[in-house]
């Protein structure tokens, strides 16, 4: 009976130790330039946006707890800055302005982000980023890659204007985001309500 009690017991032992959690591959480190401090209790500023390599999405504000980071997750940066470190044999994607950086095997870099500009320094190891053409481009540690925005084009108009069926007193181009702007008229009437 003790031979099968010593073996109930490793067996368990076994399937309680293959079904711990792993340590989280990614890790956000506090910066160590002080031109990126972080507010204190707070492994980054801004908000940081992470998608998981099963597709789930979180958000999380500075100064909330930082879940656990899985080798191959997205981690984006909107109007902050974040210092991400990886471990050996693990990848991430970090994304500035739509810029997205392939980093791993035990690099650590900062990534910041402001409305139009941002920067990805890479402090060790290297990150990989595709050019114009679709190549990959290697940026080798100490290394910083600045980014910034293009010129944002207006949207075309998608259609051509629409006859009203009346013809609006005063402002001949009315504003349809008004308050102000006058009511279309009533069925049968061919002047607007006041």
């Amino acid at each position: 009976m003790q031979k099968y009690a010593v073996k109930l017991v490793l067996g368990l032992m076994v399937i309680t130790c293959l079904s711990l959690p792993s340590a989280a591959a990614i890790s956000l480190q506090p910066e160590t330039d002080p031109q990126y401090l972080t507010p204190a209790g707070s492994m980054f500023k801004g908000t940081l946006v992470l998608t998981y390599p099963d597709g789930n999405v979180g958000i999380v504000e500075a100064g909330d707890a930082i879940p656990s980071i899985p080798s191959g997750s997205v981690l984006e940066i909107f109007d902050g800055h974040m210092r991400v470190a990886t471990q050996e044999g693990d990848e991430a994607s970090i994304s500035i302005l739509g810029y997205e950086f392939k980093i791993g095997n035990g690099a650590v870099v900062t990534a910041v982000a402001s409305e139009s500009e941002g920067v990805l320094i890479v402090h060790s190891g290297y990150a990989m980023i595709k050019d114009s053409k679709g190549e990959w481009i290697r940026i080798e540690a100490p290394a910083t890659y600045p980014i910034r925005l293009g010129q944002v084009l207006e949207a075309k108009p998608t259609a051509e204007t629409e006859a009203l069926g009346f013809t609006p007193e005063g402002d001949s181009n009315p504003d349809s985001t008004s308050i102000e702007a006058p009511a279309p008229p009533s069925p049968g009437s061919t002047t607007p309500s006041a």
